[in-house]
């Protein structure tokens, strides 16, 4: 199933992973936990509760069942670098 559009991305947070190879995400677009599957994370690296995602939804593989998430990717944290810090050298001057 590859439903792929920028109009159908998502942004919300692993809420539960487990070893059984499913979870569910938060999303405050939505009600309730959305399902993902193992398969469906593209990321070499385990789910991690907390964890930042972009998905995009797709139909319950069972009739019935609510949507799910599908292409699943992790949100890289960019590590934020000081600017603007002075920094006193040991001359007793600021550079």
């Amino acid at each position: 199933m590859n439903i792929s559009n920028e109009a159908n991305k998502r942004y919300g947070t692993v809420k539960r992973f487990l070893d059984a190879g499913y979870g569910f995400l938060v999303c405050e677009e939505i009600e309730r936990d959305v399902f993902f599957h193992s398969a469906n994370w593209r990321s070499a690296e385990t789910p991690v509760v907390g964890q930042k995602v972009t998905f995009e939804l797709a139909p319950g593989r069972v009739e019935g069942q609510g949507q799910q998430a599908i292409n699943v990717h992790p949100i890289k944290e960019c590590p934020v670098e000081p600017s603007g810090i002075a920094v006193q050298s040991d001359k007793g001057g600021v550079q």
